[in-house]
């Protein structure tokens, strides 16, 4: 019997193409309402824009910033050429 890894990966991409962030999630647990892989995902895309925060400001402040502020740094960093994919591992792919 084979144990089947399912997960999502991310990376923010700078506009150069470099990659400047990486999370990802294969917890088995979801969130009401949702699947999965849609908790999976919500997950990798908040982890994402923590890890791009951590890139320009230290732990210390990092750590303590709220949802608000993270979400409003990666709004202005999109708006300047900066990316952000997810990919799944191990899931079926829809046809």
């Amino acid at each position: 019997m084979t144990i089947k890894h399912q997960g999502i990966c991310g990376v923010v991409t700078a506009p150069d193409g470099h990659v400047v962030a990486t999370h990802s999630d294969f917890e088995r647990q979801g969130y009401g309402g949702f699947s999965l892989k849609e908790a999976q995902t919500i997950r990798v895309r908040e982890g994402l824009k923590r890890a791009f925060l951590r890139v320009f400001l230290f732990q210390g402040l990092t750590s303590k910033t709220s949802g608000y502020f993270c979400d409003q740094f990666w709004e202005n960093a999109m708006e300047h050429g900066y990316r952000m994919e997810t990919f799944s591992i191990g899931y079926e792919v829809a046809a």
